[in-house]
């Protein structure tokens, strides 16, 4: 009866018990938050590094024709790898190319990259743009 009585009066390891039901309902919230701060950290890096990766792309091209496929290869590229890895996979990635001077390709001209990701489920927009300088000396090559 002793033993019993002892057990039931013992209160050691009550604060493991109040921890677990107290405290981890309180984390679990938390721990939602910071994940989906961190994917959406990581889908803003991504498209700014598309956006990159694209005017570095049209800018090092020969020719226009050439550098509007580069440019969808490398859309192709951050499709099939990056957004497939971050769980992005069927959102919609949009581009605009905006040149300072025509043809597009003419040196010391800037190159300017808009990229935009729409998650799949319309919830959440990236955007992020970068410029790029065409070669001065692109015609006496």
């Amino acid at each position: 009866m002793r033993r019993i009585r002892h057990f039931i009066n013992d209160e050691s390891g009550s604060a493991i018990v109040e921890f677990v039901a107290l405290g981890l309902p309180l984390f679990l919230p938390l721990f939602i938050f910071l994940s989906d701060v961190s994917q959406i950290s990581s889908d803003q890096r991504i498209v700014q590094n598309l956006a990159r990766q694209v005017a570095r792309a049209y800018v090092t091209a020969p020719d226009e024709s050439s550098a509007l496929a580069r440019v969808e290869i490398v859309k192709g590229v951050f499709q099939s790898k990056y957004f497939k890895i971050n769980n992005t996979a069927g959102a919609n990635i949009s581009i605009q190319i905006n040149c300072s001077a025509s043809p597009c390709l003419t040196p010391d001209s800037n190159i300017s990259v808009s990229a935009a990701l729409t998650s799949k489920d319309g919830r959440h927009t990236y955007q992020s743009s970068a410029t790029e300088i065409v070669d001065i000396w692109r015609n006496s090559r």
